[in-house]
C-alpha cells in the first residue's frame, strides 16, 4: 500500500536523557543571561541615554573644622614588659 503525500511521517520522541540534559541547562545559564542583562542596560545607559547636564558645584557654607593642636595618643606597653595592674590602667 502506498503512503499518502499528505499524511505525516510518525512523530519521533527524544529519549529521556537528552530532555534531561537541556532542562539542565537553562539553570545553569541563569548568571550569564542576568550578567549580559546587566551589562547591555549599562551600555544602553553610557551611549544611548542623554548625559545629565553639568551642575555648578556648591560650595560649604562654613570651613572644615581642623583641631588647634593634635589629639596626644596613650603610650602603649613595649612588648617584654610584663602585663600588670599598673600598666593594665594606661
Amino acid at each position: 500500500m502506498r503512503a499518502s503525500p499528505l499524511r505525516c511521517p510518525p512523530r519521533r520522541t527524544h529519549p529521556p536523557q537528552a530532555v534531561r540534559m537541556y532542562v539542565l541547562i537553562v539553570p545553569a545559564s541563569v548568571p550569564f543571561v542576568l550578567l549580559a542583562t546587566v551589562m547591555g542596560l549599562s551600555w544602553w545607559e553610557d551611549r544611548i541615554l542623554p548625559a545629565a547636564p553639568a551642575e555648578p558645584v556648591d560650595h560649604p557654607a562654613e570651613a572644615p573644622f581642623v583641631p588647634a593642636a593634635p589629639a596626644r595618643l596613650a603610650e602603649l606597653p613595649r612588648a617584654d614588659t610584663a602585663l600588670t595592674r599598673e600598666i593594665a590602667r594606661r
